[in-house]
């Protein structure tokens, strides 16, 4: 539903086919699955556990001298194969994925809207035409009272007004054009400027029983290279991760000393004196250069010009300083998304045996077994888990925590898992 809702702007009234549509929602269930794994762990073991306990099943086996951890170990030996499972998908399988969903949401971003005019409204997404329809005849596909505003000479003064009985749409075998028929109407455009003190502004105006145009509209679908989106954090796996966070961080480095060199060099030619003010100063018997020295020795208007330049170089270093700072702090910024990426692959699948410690123990704690009490229970315990990791995220995305950020949800959580599996 998140996925969906995200990207619905670029699903609806594109005419996507099935197909589209089947893969990009098949590449978006690959890159969720590094999530609903622990929340799949969660419930199952909190139902297991929870019908052993229901059923009186654990009591047995207690009695029998068999503890809870020696009924968990197969299971724990299970969850840490589907963790190592989980760790080779993120790191192979979710990459690959998520160059092709991102391939997918640009090619569906350039394509052009399906083309459906509707009735009693204006339509502006054929470039450069606006259309009106009063009404239109869905199986023959003829539209009548057909009002046209052409707007693709770019001046508004040059718009031409086509009014038409009736017309119909059709697209070119090659799909980059639209075929427009139109029947009865009148074409008319200024010749002239629209003025207000001009009474009357000279038109032409042209009748026709018949009027052919053909209009640009490409409306086909080109995929874009899944090779080309390699450049997200979220598509690389590890090693390609800490490559770029290398690269990024050399780049860094040499950005700040670039900048500062940059700053010392202005400064140093911006206020070297020239040979008029030494001889000031060697007439004064200065034998160190002071700044306010120059200045009083400076008239009145040289002062004011003095004060002027300052404050304009001041002004221009600290709008630098800005344009760098912006650039620092995106390069910055993309260094802890790469390292976000690269915590998120580890911290997922240790978070399979976290969910798993938290809900065997609380299934045999609560005794319920079914979907009503684990599933309420997995649900909350997920939302927490899920708010703390964005939360977490977030902060250190944004530079105000440390990389332990990555880790707020497991900070939160495998104390809960530790608890749980002492209770029970």
């Amino acid at each position: 539903m998140n996925i969906l809702w995200r990207y619905v702007e670029e699903l609806v009234g594109k005419g996507l086919g099935i197909i589209i549509i089947s893969k990009f929602f098949y590449y978006s269930s690959l890159t969720l699955v590094p999530q609903a794994l622990p929340l799949a762990v969660l419930l199952a073991s909190l139902i297991t556990f929870g019908n052993f306990g229901e059923n009186s099943e654990l009591i047995a086996m207690k009695t029998a001298g068999i503890s809870l951890l020696r009924v968990m170990q197969p299971l724990i030996v299970f969850c840490v194969i589907l963790a190592g499972v989980s760790f080779y998908f993120q790191n192979y399988t979710v990459p690959n994925a998520t160059k092709q969903m991102y391939s997918l949401i640009a090619t569906m971003e350039a394509k052009s809207p399906e083309l459906d005019i509707p009735e009693g409204e204006f339509y502006d997404r054929v470039p450069g035409l606006n259309f009106y329809v009063r009404h239109k005849d869905s199986k023959t596909g003829m539209l009548y009272d057909v009002i046209i505003y052409d707007l693709r000479s770019g001046s508004y003064d040059d718009t031409k007004v086509i009014v038409a009985d009736s017309g119909k749409l059709t697209t070119t075998a090659d799909q980059k054009h639209l075929y427009l028929h139109l029947y009865d109407g009148v074409q008319s455009r200024n010749l002239d400027d629209q003025q207000f003190d001009r009474e009357n502004v000279p038109y032409i105006r042209e009748a026709f029983k018949e009027k052919h145009l053909l209009l640009d509209f490409d409306s086909g679908l080109d995929v874009v290279d899944a090779s080309q989106m390699g450049g997200y954090a979220a598509s690389k796996n590890m090693s390609m991760i800490m490559y770029t966070i290398d690269s990024l961080n050399v780049r860094l480095d040499e950005q700040g000393q670039g900048v500062m060199d940059s700053y010392l060099i202005q400064g140093l030619s911006r206020y070297r004196l020239s040979t008029q003010d030494s001889a000031k100063l060697n007439a004064q018997g200065q034998t160190y250069i002071r700044s306010d020295s120059i200045f009083n020795l400076a008239t009145r208007n040289e002062q004011l010009k003095y004060r002027e330049s300052v404050k304009k170089h001041v002004s221009s270093l600290n709008s630098q300083l800005k344009m760098d700072k912006n650039q620092m702090s995106y390069i910055s910024k993309n260094v802890r998304k790469h390292w976000i990426e690269w915590m998120k692959k580890i911290s997922l699948s240790l978070s399979i045996l976290i969910f798993f410690f938290i809900g065997a123990p609380l299934g045999a704690i609560i005794r319920k077994g079914g979907l009503g009490v684990p599933v309420i229970v997995s649900v909350l315990t997920f939302i927490l888990s899920y708010i703390t990791s964005i939360k977490g995220e977030k902060l250190f995305r944004e530079g105000d925590w440390n990389i332990m950020g990555c880790w707020f949800s497991t900070i939160v959580l495998l104390p809960l898992s530790v608890f749980f599996t002492v209770q029970a």
